[in-house]
């Protein structure tokens, strides 16, 4: 056979024929995982007060952590002006100081009692640095699927880079959300908002008190942000309803030149019997309530379990009357009523 030595077969013998080898086949090399092992790391999504404060305390734990931002920069709601950011201009804290602040990392003394929503901002930045949690957060990286595996044990958690659209996922031993709740608003549907002519915006969209000035302002909700808006409207706007379901308690921010949560607290701590702290509130709602005469604000109506205002918000300027929507039927006819008039705006909560 040509190519092939063979050795002569003895005298007799039949020839043997040559072996044939057959040829070994190499094992198929094992696919790539889908995912980058991230081991016994945790990921943590956002990049707020509740993002920073867990990836630290994994940190400190000796736990890894990878921090996800889809903004430039930490801060979450607080970060005035990033795409998801629901504060406005005006924006403060409504818990003084002691109450807002981290145990471990108190706020700076220049700040006042009430920080802007800037101070609160700069406050979560030097919290990052202090801790060292910047260089652990992929900043402008939007978390698109986080899904349980390994019967969820594991997470498999995909992130896209804003820049590249690049998508990667993380195979992480845990997960923490923290990507806040006011990002995505809620707004509700009332008969004749169809064709009401003036303008509709939800709060999530306001920025500051330019939009109300010159207009007639409806604001629905009682809850922070529509407070806030109806005392802007009461200063700005050429005139202001506030519906509200029903009555609501509004403590002043001071008593007794001190922050009234820290009054509060205060009051809590001496044990004092429930009967005595309520008459404190009683003694709030005089003192509001002739504020509001003074000030000869119209149409105050009071619903159980009541309704009263800081000094300094709703009524400052004499414009505000005060609604109390309890069915939506009287909404709709207020908006009616309202439109006749050329109400330019409503602000839902």
């Amino acid at each position: 056979m040509c190519g092939m030595a063979q050795t002569p077969a003895p005298d007799g013998a039949p020839e043997k024929p040559p072996v044939r080898r057959r040829a070994t086949k190499r094992a198929a090399p094992a696919p790539e995982p889908a995912y980058v092992d991230r081991g016994d790391a945790w990921a943590v999504v956002g990049a707020g007060p509740h993002g920073l404060s867990a990836l630290k305390a994994l940190l400190q734990n000796g736990i890894a952590a990878d921090g996800y931002e889809r903004e430039s920069d930490v801060g979450g709601n607080w970060n005035f002006g990033a795409e998801n950011s629901r504060v406005y201009e005006s924006t403060h804290t409504i818990s003084s100081k002691p109450f807002t602040q981290f145990p471990d990392f108190p706020m700076p003394d220049s700040y006042p009692d009430y920080p802007s929503h800037r101070q609160v901002k700069e406050y979560f930045g030097r919290y990052a640095d202090h801790f060292g949690l910047r260089k652990r957060i992929s900043f402008g990286h939007d978390v698109v699927r986080a899904l349980p595996v390994e019967d969820g044990r594991a997470w498999d958690v995909t992130v896209r880079d804003r820049v590249s659209a690049q998508e990667t996922t993380y195979r992480y031993a845990g997960l923490v959300v923290g990507n806040g709740h006011n990002w995505s608003p809620k707004i509700p549907q009332y008969p004749g908002q169809d064709t009401f002519s003036g303008e509709i915006l939800h709060s999530a969209d306001y920025k500051g008190a330019d939009v109300l000035r010159g207009r007639r302002v409806l604001v629905v909700g009682a809850g922070n942000t529509g407070c806030d808006v109806a005392v802007e409207g009461a200063q700005n706007a050429v005139h202001t309803w506030h519906s509200t379901r029903r009555g609501y308690y509004y403590n002043p921010k001071y008593m007794t030149g001190r922050p009234s949560d820290q009054v509060a607290d205060s009051l809590l701590a001496l044990r004092l019997p429930l009967g005595l702290r309520r008459t404190q509130r009683a003694v709030d709602r005089i003192q509001i309530v002739s504020i509001l005469h003074r000030l000869r604000v119209p149409a105050i109506r009071f619903e159980t379990p009541g309704t009263s205002f800081r000094e300094g918000d709703v009524g400052r300027s004499g414009k505000c009357d005060v609604v109390v929507v309890i069915e939506t039927n009287q909404f709709a006819e207020l908006q009616m009523t309202s439109e006749r008039r050329s109400l330019g705006r409503h602000s839902f909560h």
